[in-house]
């Protein structure tokens, strides 16, 4: 629980925040670089749910065979690259959270 969430006190706002985005109409989707059946499990073991994981076999990837950033796969998800309609993109990493802002416009960060 502290290595993968960081404790129960961040599961417990985690938990709530997703709740709170379903019941105001947000679609919540996982979008990670690491394997989509461990992130469901890693879910599964604190009860969240949500309505979509794209892991690191379903994410773009370059020439080289890399995970393209996450604001190309972003705006692919919601349609282009002005990422129309509601959008909060959520991320532990700055670096994700300032590529996906600066790459979507009108998203929350």
């Amino acid at each position: 629980l502290d290595y993968v969430w960081g404790g129960r006190e961040r599961v417990g706002m985690l938990t709530a925040a997703v709740r709170r985005w379903r019941r105001g109409g947000y679609e919540v989707v996982v979008l990670s670089r690491n394997e989509e059946a461990v992130i469901a499990q890693a879910l599964r073991e604190v009860g969240l749910e949500v309505d979509e994981i794209i892991g690191f076999e379903s994410t773009p990837k370059n020439k080289l065979g890399l995970p393209v950033p996450k604001s190309s796969s972003v705006s692919t998800l919601m349609g282009g690259p002005s990422c129309p309609g509601r959008l909060c993109f959520v991320d532990d990493d700055r670096r994700n959270t300032a590529d996906v802002s600066g790459a979507c416009g009108g998203v929350e960060v």
